[in-house]
């Protein structure tokens, strides 16, 4: 009876867990680094921005996050630390986004991306719970 629930640990936190903070982490590099080496195509589709030095900040921002939920994947780190992390992560840039689309303040594509955090987020709390 231990072996078998053991092994679902296993299987759930270094399988399917390596898998979704590689994933995520990836999702966050490349939206993070995108504005930073063509803010005229980011621009292009997401819109016309005034701030240009905060878009590229937040992107470094969010392509760094990556790179480290992408190096404890590599390194199969899956402490809570680094889970409370990425969740926070998507949790932090869903609200913003759905804030400000409600505020008329970015466009509704913004929502895209919601989906996106609020789906890494389900995997993550479902990846915990069961």
């Amino acid at each position: 009876m231990f072996l078998p629930v053991k092994l679902i640990i296993i299987i759930k936190y270094y399988f399917i867990g390596k898998y979704l903070l590689f994933v995520q982490g990836t999702y966050f590099f490349v939206t993070g680094i995108w504005p930073i080496l063509s803010i005229r195509t980011f621009q292009l589709v997401i819109g016309p921005k005034t701030d240009i030095w905060l878009v590229k900040t937040v992107g470094a921002l969010a392509s760094s996050i990556g790179v480290g939920l992408i190096v404890a994947a590599i390194r199969n780190t899956f402490v809570p630390e680094i889970i409370t992390f990425s969740l926070c992560s998507a949790f932090a840039f869903m609200s913003i986004d759905i804030y400000y689309v409600v505020k008329r303040g970015i466009i509704p594509g913004y929502l895209l991306d919601a989906f996106v955090e609020l789906d890494f987020i389900f995997t993550w709390i479902a990846i915990i719970i069961f």
